[in-house]
Parts: structure tokens; C-alpha cells; sequence
């Protein structure tokens, strides 16, 4: 549920493409990310936000 959330509180601060919603994702603040519900993925409590499963976006 957290990438719907993510992509709204994207455009909702003015992206307006997939790139742009990716790096408002890449930029967001930690705090931001928890809010929305994306887990901690490594030791240091760091979040990252999801990032696309199709092998060409790498």
C-alpha cells in the first residue's frame, strides 16, 4: 500500500512523470517515508522507497 502513497504525495508536490515521482521517492525525507508506510530495509533503520521490478528501469 505504501507505493499508492508514495506516487499521491508526489504528484501532490508537483511530479508530473514516473521520473519525477521516482525522485521525489529517492528525495524524501526519512520521516515522510515512514509516515507512509514504507518498511526499513537495512541495519541502520533506513528507509528506501520501492523501487520498479522491471529489469530494463535499473
Amino acid at each position: 500500500m505504501s507505493v499508492p502513497l508514495i506516487a499521491c504525495s508526489a504528484v501532490l508536490a508537483g511530479a508530473r512523470s514516473f521520473a519525477a515521482i521516482g525522485q521525489w521517492a529517492r528525495n524524501a525525507p526519512q520521516d515522510a517515508l515512514a509516515r507512509l508506510g514504507v518498511r526499513t530495509t537495512t541495519v541502520f533503520s533506513t528507509r528506501i522507497a520501492p523501487q520498479g521490478g522491471h529489469p530494463a528501469a535499473s
